[in-house]
C-alpha cells in the first residue's frame, strides 16, 4: 500500500488541474451544451491551449506539463514493464532521469530502483506539482477576460498545493540518493523538546 501512496501526488495534482480546466471551459462557454460537452471530451493539453487562446495568455511550461500527464497516465494505468532496459522504458524516462528527478540506489553496479519505484520519487512529485501551479498561474495571469477576473490564481487552491511541503533542496544528499524521503515522513523538530 505504501508503494501506491507515494505516486498519488502526481495523479491528484493532474486530476485537480484537469477539473479546474473543465470548470473554466464550462464557465467561459457561451455555446451550446453539445459544443461544451465536445470541448470537455478533448485531451488536457487541447483544453489548456483553447483556454490560453481565449484568455490571451501563454503557458511557458507546456512541454513539462505534457511529460507530467504521461507520467500520470503511467501511474494511473500502470502495467508492469519487464526490466529496466531502455526498450522497456517510456520515451520521457531519459529526460526525467537527466533532470535527476528520480530516486537512485547510488550503486556503482547498475542495480537500481525499477520504474514503478522511481515514479514514487518525492522530487518528481514536487516538480510535477510545481509545474502544475506555474501553469495555472500562467493561464490566469495578465488576462482581462471576465472568467479570469472571477477565477484568479490567488483565489484558487493551486497556490496551496505545495503549502508546507519542504522543497527537495532542503533534504540531505543521502536522503535524496537513497529515497529515504519517500519511505518516511520527515517531521519538524518539536519546539517543546
Amino acid at each position: 500500500m505504501l508503494h501506491s501512496l507515494r505516486r498519488e501526488p502526481i495523479a491528484l495534482g493532474v486530476m485537480a488541474f484537469e477539473l479546474f480546466l473543465n470548470h473554466l471551459i464550462v464557465a467561459a462557454s457561451e455555446r451550446s451544451d453539445a459544443e461544451i460537452r465536445r470541448d470537455l471530451d478533448k485531451k488536457t493539453l487541447t483544453k489548456l491551449d483553447f483556454l490560453a487562446r481565449s484568455f490571451g495568455t501563454e503557458c511557458t511550461q507546456r512541454a513539462d506539463l505534457e511529460i507530467i500527464i504521461e507520467v500520470r497516465n503511467e501511474v494511473a494505468h500502470h502495467f508492469p514493464r519487464p526490466g529496466n532496459g531502455k526498450a522497456n522504458l517510456p520515451p520521457w524516462f531519459a529526460e526525467l532521469e537527466r533532470r535527476k528527478l528520480f530516486i537512485s540506489s547510488g550503486r556503482q553496479d547498475n542495480i537500481d530502483f525499477n520504474l514503478s519505484q522511481k515514479l514514487g520519487s518525492f522530487k518528481l512529485a514536487f516538480w510535477a506539482n510545481r509545474v502544475i501551479i506555474s501553469t495555472v498561474a500562467d493561464l490566469l495571469s495578465g488576462s482581462s477576460h471576465w472568467i479570469v477576473a472571477m477565477n484568479t490564481f490567488e483565489h484558487s487552491n493551486f497556490p496551496l498545493l505545495l503549502h508546507g511541503v519542504p522543497a527537495p533542496e532542503s533534504f540531505s544528499k543521502s536522503e535524496e540518493t537513497t529515497g529515504a524521503t519517500i519511505l518516511a515522513v520527515r517531521r519538524p523538530p518539536d519546539p517543546q523538546n
